[in-house]
């Protein structure tokens, strides 16, 4: 194993979905605490639950090819909310993720300068800690929003699932 934070970067501890019927509603990601520290390791973070999150809930891409804007569209969302959650842990530290359908992920994505370091991974956007009683609020308001809608999804007849999930 190399010794580059590169490297280190693609280091995780646990990557976890929760699934209802086989489909993700929820996606964590555990990384040991130390990896806070470095703009490296928040950023390789922060680009694989934004990945995971497009690949769940479908993406919009817009393609500039000479003068010519190309739209492309997944619509294959593989969760049946109308919302999934994302939430990158560093240790106990918290930096939460939410994605609609149609719309961009929450928080923001902060782009790369081709010239300047750019920090795209803030350490403020890991602003809770589980341990605190806000940052264990805050995770179970997301749990208990993910097990209402579940529950709504599990009583609905399958031909009514699809449109629930549009």
């Amino acid at each position: 194993m190399s010794n580059s934070r590169e490297a280190a970067a693609s280091d995780t501890i646990l990557f976890y979905e929760v699934l209802l019927e086989d489909k993700p509603v929820f996606v964590l990601e555990l990384k040991p605490p130390q990896d806070l520290r470095y703009d490296s390791t928040r950023g390789g973070a922060d680009r694989h639950i934004r990945r995971r999150l497009q690949d769940l809930r479908g993406w919009l891409s817009l393609t500039f090819f000479f003068g010519i804007v190309l739209i492309t569209f997944n619509n294959i969302a593989e969760c049946p909310l109308p919302v999934i959650y994302g939430v990158s842990a560093m240790g106990t530290r918290l930096c939460f993720y939410k994605k609609h359908r149609d719309e961009p992920i929450e928080p923001p994505f902060i782009p790369a300068h081709p010239e300047l370091q750019t920090n795209a991974a803030p350490q403020e956007r890991w602003d809770r800690d589980i341990l605190d009683d806000e940052g264990e609020r805050r995770f179970l308001s997301i749990v208990e929003e993910i097990k209402q809608a579940c529950a709504v999804l599990v009583l609905l007849p399958e031909a009514c699932r699809v449109l629930v999930s549009y």
